[in-house]
Parts: structure tokens; sequence; C-alpha cells
């Protein structure tokens, strides 16, 4: 039982500066009853990396 992995520390899953994908942020926006558009503006307010948009 050598051949484990190392386990993950919070380094290994820091997705900050990982872009979210316009659709998964429409889809939860639209999912939480709340205006897509407004999710995607307040997160671009707000420093989070989308990817996708053009």
């Amino acid at each position: 039982m050598t051949d484990l992995p190392e386990p993950l520390t919070p380094e290994d899953c820091d997705m900050r500066g990982v872009p979210m994908p316009v659709e998964l942020l429409r889809a939860l926006a639209i999912d939480a009853g709340m205006d897509p558009d407004w999710a995607i503006q307040f997160a671009i307010e707000n420093g989070i990396p989308i990817g996708g948009m053009n």
C-alpha cells in the first residue's frame, strides 16, 4: 500500500483564477431565480473570472 498518492492540501484545491464558464453561471442564476445578466455583471464587477465571454 505504498502506492497511495499524497493527500490533497487546500492549496491543491485552490480554484481562484480559474474562470467559471458563463453557461454555468447563467444556469446557476436561473436555477436560483435570479436574472442571469445581473449575475454575470455582479461577477465581472467583483473580479470573478468568467470563461467563454468574447
